[in-house]
This record gives C-alpha cells, sequence and structure tokens, in this order.
C-alpha cells in the first residue's frame, strides 16, 4: 500500500500548518441544525469491493472521463473536484467518518462541487486530463499523487487548479473548499494564498461553522 498521509511533508506540510494555526480550534464545524440535517449523511461509509469507502453524493461513472466532468461541472457553476484514495487508509477513513459527517461540510460540497473518486493503485480505466486513457494507477503517478487522501480540483479546461496533498481536519478542510470557489476566478490558487485566505476570512468562517 502506498503511503496514507494526514499531511505531505516539506514547504507544502509548513504552509498548511499555518495555515491551520491561523484558524485554530474555532474552525470546528457546529453541531447540525435541523435544516442541515436533511443533507444525505453515512455515519457508517459502507466500502465497495475495492475497499474504497463511497458515499451517496460522490458520482461514480463506469469510466470517469476527466475532460468531459470537468466542462459538465463548470456548465452547472460547480467545480470539479477528484478524491484519490486507497484500500486500507487510516486518514481516507477519517475523511469519511469526521469530515464527511458534518453536515455544514457536506452541504457545502453538493453545492459547489461533482465529487469523484479515484483508488491510486487501481488498475481500472479512467480517461485523464489530456483525453488519454490509462489506469488510475497510472494518472496518479503522472499527477504527482504519493499518498492518499490526495485531493484535486480542476478548472473547466481539466487543469489543475489546487491540491489538498492529504489529510485535514474537520474545519480547515471545509476552509479549503470554500478558498477554492470564492478565489477560483482570480486563477492563482495555491497554498500561500490560502494562507492567507484563511486569515483574512478566519472570523467569517467561525460565524458559519459556530450557526
Amino acid at each position: 500500500m502506498k503511503a496514507c498521509l494526514r499531511l505531505v511533508p516539506g514547504p507544502i506540510l509548513t504552509a498548511l500548518l499555518m495555515a491551520v494555526a491561523v484558524a485554530g480550534a474555532v474552525l470546528a464545524p457546529a453541531p447540525a441544525s435541523a435544516q442541515e440535517a436533511e443533507v444525505q449523511i453515512q455515519a457508517h461509509p459502507e466500502l465497495n469491493e475495492d475497499g474504497i469507502h463511497v458515499q451517496p453524493w460522490i458520482k461514480y461513472p463506469k469510466v470517469l472521463d476527466i475532460p468531459k466532468a470537468a466542462r459538465t461541472a463548470a456548465e452547472a457553476g460547480k467545480t470539479l473536484m477528484v478524491i484519490y484514495e486507497q484500500p486500507g487508509c487510516v486518514y481516507c477513513r477519517r475523511m469519511h467518518t469526521e469530515n464527511f459527517t458534518n453536515p455544514t461540510l457536506v452541504k457545502y460540497l453538493v453545492k459547489n462541487f461533482d465529487v469523484y473518486q479515484l483508488d491510486m493503485i487501481s488498475d481500472k480505466p479512467v480517461i485523464g486530463p489530456e483525453g488519454e486513457t490509462q489506469s488510475q494507477a497510472d494518472m496518479a503517478s503522472e499527477n504527482r499523487v504519493t499518498g492518499t487522501p490526495t485531493t484535486l480540483f480542476f478548472d473547466e479546461n481539466a487543469e489543475e487548479d489546487f491540491r489538498l496533498p492529504g489529510y485535514l481536519p474537520t474545519g480547515p478542510h471545509y476552509a479549503a473548499l470554500q478558498y477554492v470557489v470564492m478565489d477560483s476566478a482570480e486563477g492563482n490558487l495555491s497554498i500561500a494564498g490560502f494562507r492567507t485566505w484563511i486569515s483574512a476570512h478566519s472570523e467569517r468562517l467561525t460565524r458559519e461553522l459556530e450557526g
């Protein structure tokens, strides 16, 4: 099994940790309200035949076509989000059982993203960003996905806009999703930009999550 990542070491880890430190514990989402409870939440997400957790709001085509999915998401006013996971990944499980059981986060995901999954060690096919058919494992290698979970965000041209290279706790994860949605039009998404953005918006995020 390839690495299961909480966060990636090196400069990316340092920048993300600084972003999380700015946000602090205040970015822990509040308990679900009655309205938020309408979101489809799996308290105990099931595993598919390959050992990957599944969710009712994740799309499962027979073969994911990245360029087509990117265009479809953009036409719907959303962003294409692809999560790379693998069987037995501890932090993938944590993402599903903690982050993806939070109605505030899931409601935001469903509204703003078309979400798909890929398995970084799978031989199953995927149509990559350049339109080529390849294995999911080969696409992971070509896109420098070295551990799981890794979340990739693509623009309407199937070009990668941003990535989360590892697991983030629920609050900072929610903040990262908002950063992608609110700053994607500027075309300059980056880890450094995320650090600045979360510092500027921490008070608003706190109010939202305290509900």
